[in-house]
């Protein structure tokens, strides 16, 4: 498989990447510049044979990399607000 091929510290970054953190947050996360992870995704991109983050988003989930989200109930649709103390709703729990 494709991801097979990522050295640790690109698997490292192409985690991070994939919940959504943006760069300087996955920077002060490995302690690495800014610089650096976009360097590292890069080469992530160019290896895994994608165009972006929501390409390497989908090639995790087809893959089993990261769960599925679950799907929202019927009630949640409906009434999102009286699913939590904070109002957050379950879209919280998913990520």
């Amino acid at each position: 498989m494709r991801h097979e091929q990522l050295s640790l510290r690109e698997l490292q970054v192409l985690f991070k990447l994939i919940k959504g953190q943006p760069v300087n947050a996955v920077a002060d996360e490995l302690a690495i510049a800014p610089g650096s992870v976009s360097v590292f995704r890069a080469k992530i991109l160019r290896k895994m044979g994608v165009p972006n983050n929501a390409a390497l988003i989908r090639y995790a989930l087809t893959h089993g990399l990261i769960p599925a989200p679950t799907t929202l109930s019927r009630q949640t649709r409906q009434n999102p607000a009286q699913t939590d103390s904070n109002n957050t709703g379950s879209l919280a729990k998913v990520f």
